[in-house]
């Protein structure tokens, strides 16, 4: 249901009977009212509270006496009603006591010049009907004598009529013939697009209406358990939930980590330990013995150019030093290399040896 607010000027002893025959007729018709106390800046601070925004969605209806500053003031302003409607009291002394008059004469500005709005001056000296056009984006004038005609004749703009139901007016019309139509120019584009329902949007910020395409709905459904899912309701499970995500590299007393960490707090720590320089074992030669009993001990493990280095020497450089190592084609070539390299400390074996053990494992006669 529509709210009406419901503000009204200072003019005379009546202003209270006339804001309560306005909620009393609005509510006959179907709206729920709120009432504001009795002066014109209650009204406007209502109409322009940019915090709370009190006046989104409802109808502001205020009861003025003939004049433009109250007019120019909302229309050139950031109201945030939906609409509004000007109720002016005639019988005021102000030369305008029929509706023959508020539809014939022009209406200039107070003369204690407190009209400062841009449209003062361009209104100043039109007829109501005049300023209704020009207004009618944001609001309309009504007349009335008494608080009843001026309540009636505001229902009936409310609803789509003219805004004159009483005497001297131009609806000769009875209620049943008429035509309903759109409350205001928000409305009209509302009911147009409606055709469109769930495929447009309609939306009013302060003094601009803007018609947005919905956007489809994203077919992609993200399941997050403990965000949009209730944890115990339903299972989830993950692809690969088993890939490493802490490796270890060893390289002699060192020892790098890589982590990543995204997967870590979402799978917990999946590990492995892996050495930086691969030991690769080779069965197919003889034990130093020469027997073969395929055990794979350290006779044999020690076969391969890599394991018998690694046995003996210390390397800053380990992949360029056995490449060398691996090239040798003679005994004496071997010797070059060997001899004078560091060797591991408590290593007691003599160079001789070390060059034999490489030799055979190249197949170098000695």
């Amino acid at each position: 249901m529509t709210t009406v607010v419901i503000g009204c000027d200072h003019n005379t002893g009546q202003d209270t009977e006339y804001q309560d025959k306005m909620a009393e007729v609005l509510e006959s018709g179907g709206y729920e009212t709120e009432k504001l106390s009795v002066g014109p800046n209650s009204f406007a601070s209502y109409s322009y509270n940019q915090n709370g925004k009190q006046a989104n969605g409802k109808i502001g209806v205020f009861i003025l006496a003939v004049g433009l500053t109250s007019i120019c003031d909302l229309y050139d302003g950031n109201t945030n009603f939906d609409y509004a409607y000007f109720a002016v009291r005639g019988g005021l002394g102000q030369g305008m006591d029929t509706q023959e008059e508020f539809q014939s004469k022009g209406v200039h500005k107070d003369k204690h010049g407190d009209c400062i709005s841009k449209s003062c001056n361009i209104l100043d000296g039109k007829t109501y009907p005049e300023i209704n056009e020009y207004i009618s984006s944001k609001g309309k004038a009504v007349f009335g004598t008494s608080p009843e005609e001026l309540a009636n004749n505001v229902l009936d703009a409310i609803k789509g009529g003219s805004g004159n139901t009483g005497e001297g007016g131009d609806d000769s019309s009875s209620s049943d013939d008429k035509e309903p139509t759109p409350m205001s120019y928000v409305d009209m584009i509302k009911d147009l697009i409606s055709v469109w329902d769930g495929d447009v949007e309609c939306k009013v910020r302060q003094d601009k209406l803007y018609i947005n395409k919905v956007p489809k709905p994203n077919p992609q459904l993200w399941v997050v358990e403990g965000n949009n899912i209730v944890s115990g309701n339903a299972k989830t499970s993950d692809y690969h939930s088993d890939t490493i995500n802490t490796l270890h590299v060893t390289y002699n007393d060192k020892t790098i980590t890589i982590t990543d960490e995204y997967l870590i707090n979402r799978f917990g720590v999946v590990e492995e330990t892996i050495p930086a320089v691969e030991i690769v074992t080779d069965y197919s030669g003889d034990s130093t013995d020469g027997t073969t009993d395929g055990t794979g001990d350290d006779s044999n493990k020690y076969r391969t150019i890599a394991g018998i280095l690694q046995k003996y020497m210390t390397s800053n450089d380990w992949n360029s030093y056995i490449n060398s190592v691996r090239k040798c084609t003679t005994r004496d070539q071997v010797k070059n290399l060997i001899v004078g390299h560091k060797k591991k400390d408590g290593v007691k074996a003599r160079n001789n040896l070390i060059i034999t053990e490489i030799c055979e494992a190249l197949k170098i006669e000695t």
